[in-house]
């Protein structure tokens, strides 16, 4: 791998703990918040900021990553992060001395320093992800992405595990000073991050082109030229009614050849005119253009030097505007009947017109299919059930097995816990594919856990094992489709899109399963069961399409299942268009 690559895998990486941990303070200082006075409900409001902010912002995230440019943009968030992370800890040590602020009035200025963080909270994971799938080959962007994401919940347990023994050795106000100088690495590994990560891009771009450079060379394109030589022939093949203007048809003979029949288009640019012409050489079978500007001299002066020169030094093919050029000036030298009108010149190319605003805002923002199908598949498995069940889990369990509240949450990390083993299956994704088999595998494990819950009495430990493995397959599958499936120049939408999907699937579940919890807890553990069926469903529909019109990216990494790219269609990054590099 290119150094500057490892470089910028290694900033992104630090830059993703950093962020993880800054953004789970809140719940490492809770308790401590609630015994400085904060009321519940502020609190609350606290956490949930950014869960809210994040429901759509990322999808313009991902539209400024697509447009605006990805350094830029993940600079901006980043600055967010930075700026919002300042304002709230600052909040939080103003109910110590020196300041003693009001809870009230503490909560302001958290809530301002919170929101402005999650402005750049999201944006920035996403902008993390759309980077390491460009600096990256796609033989490993499953297990970049899906390590990137297990980094982040290193962080997190970091962060609330390290939070609170901080505040218990040097105080609330003293650790939250500390955690600012943490800052500074960060905005080293932003800037690092997005210096390297911009030479790296740049370098594979230019790699990327030296190859398409050498398969012109190599001749695996040769259809195309010979397409090219095809048309060039046939717009100078002299046509009947050429002939009948240029001399009479019964006219014609061999001892009273027509000039347009004795000296085709390209001879008479050759020997008379200024404009390119194009040459077939006797050894090879490629187009080659011969350029002369030799003066005027006639065909039966001197021979025509490009049939008996074999030494021509082939060039590049001549422009549709000026082999037109060469019919025209050939037509009207030709001795014409003194009624015939002049052929007239041929009007210059020009630049087509623009689109309408209305079409270039829709191709703009516009999402693929398979990104939309994406989006549907990570909203119930991800949102609904992964980090659904991750929130609301432990009072579910509480309610249904009477356990206390520690032995519950144990219960529910370890679903958490069981998601480190995700590397395993990104490797896997990597070499073999498969991630719409392993989706089918995790719905099924999904459905089998919240359905032995059900069960009055049945030991949850055995449910949580299932969902753990469901939710360390889960991740990788849905990830590290997009930069296999979607263009280069949509995959930080649809990142962004993805990220809309998780936080809306988690949102909805906060207020779902707690409601339904009111009623019976059954109730609670059906709303998640019929989510995993709901996902099995989506799935199966997402593996007729990719069969049907995906090419079956996402179940084989064989380069037949992936039809050639046309020349004219290549991309920068062809794995972005499911062509393997």
């Amino acid at each position: 791998m290119p150094v500057f690559s490892v470089l910028s895998v290694g900033s992104l990486v630090t830059v993703t703990f950093l962020l993880y941990f800054v953004t789970d303070i809140p719940s490492g200082a809770g308790q401590y918040l609630l015994d400085e006075g904060l009321e519940t409900t502020a609190f609350g409001v606290l956490t949930s900021i950014y869960g809210w902010v994040n429901m759509i912002l990322p999808l313009f995230a991902g539209y400024m990553l697509d447009h605006f440019g990805r350094s830029r943009s993940y600079a901006l968030f980043c600055a967010c992060i930075a700026v919002g992370s300042v304002i709230f800890l600052l909040g939080v040590a103003t109910l110590k001395e020196p300041f003693n602020y009001s809870p009230t009035t503490a909560f302001l200025i958290m809530a301002v320093g919170r929101t402005i963080f999650s402005v750049g909270g999201d944006s920035a994971i996403v902008s993390n992800d759309t980077i390491l799938t460009a600096v990256l080959p796609s033989s490993i962007v499953a297990t970049s992405i899906t390590l990137s994401i297990l980094v982040g919940r290193i962080a997190s347990v970091v962060s609330m595990n390290a939070v609170p023994i901080m505040i218990d050795q040097v105080g609330l106000a003293w650790s939250m000073y500390a955690i600012m100088i943490m800052l500074v690495p960060f905005v080293v590994a932003l800037v690092s991050a997005s210096v390297f990560s911009f030479i790296a891009t740049e370098r594979r771009k230019k790699k990327n082109r030296a190859q398409q450079a050498a398969m012109l060379q190599d001749g695996l394109l040769e259809s195309t030229i010979q397409s090219r030589r095809e048309s060039v022939e046939k717009l100078t093949r002299p046509t009947e009614a050429d002939l009948e203007i240029a001399t009479p048809v019964e006219a014609v003979s061999p001892a009273n050849p027509s000039p347009l029949t004795e000296r085709s288009a390209i001879d008479v640019v050759v020997g008379k005119s200024e404009v390119p012409s194009v040459v077939m050489s006797d050894e090879d079978d490629s187009a080659v253009e011969s350029v002369s500007t030799s003066g005027s001299e006639s065909d039966s002066d001197k021979p025509d030097e490009a049939d008996n020169d074999a030494t021509a030094q082939p060039t590049a093919i001549p422009t549709g505007q000026e082999i037109a050029q060469a019919i025209t000036r050939l037509h009207n030298e030709a001795e014409l009947p003194a009624d015939a009108e002049p052929m007239p010149e041929s009007a210059p190319f020009s630049k087509p017109d623009p689109l309408p605003l209305w079409r270039r805002t829709w191709d703009a923002v516009s999402i693929p299919v398979v990104g939309l199908l994406l989006a549907v598949m990570c909203l119930p498995s991800m949102g609904f059930i992964a980090f659904g069940w991750t929130s609301v889990g432990q009072v579910i369990l509480v309610a249904r097995s009477g356990l206390s509240a520690d032995v519950a949450a144990r219960y529910v990390s370890v679903a958490s816990l069981m998601a480190l083993v995700s590397p395993l299956w990104a490797v896997l994704i990597d070499k073999f594919r498969k991630q719409l088999a392993m989706m089918t595998v995790a719905s099924i494990l999904s459905i089998a856990a919240f359905g032995l819950l059900l069960i009055e009495g049945f030991p949850p430990l055995v449910a949580m094992l299932l969902q753990g493995l469901a939710f360390s397959a889960v991740s990788p599958c849905c990830w590290s489709s997009i930069p296999l499936c979607i263009p280069h120049n949509k995959v930080g939408i649809v990142f962004g899109l993805m990220s809309c999907a998780l936080n809306l699937g988690l949102g909805v579940t906060a207020i779902i399963a707690p409601a339904a919890l009111e009623v019976s807890w059954k109730w609670s553990i059906a709303w998640f069961l019929g989510c995993a069926v709901f996902t099995l469903v989506v799935v199966i529909l997402f593996m007729v399409y990719d069969f049907k019109w995906n090419e079956g990216r996402l179940w084989s990494n064989k380069r037949s299942n992936a039809a050639p790219v046309p020349v004219d269609q290549m991309q920068v990054y062809p794995e972005a268009e499911g062509v393997e590099t």
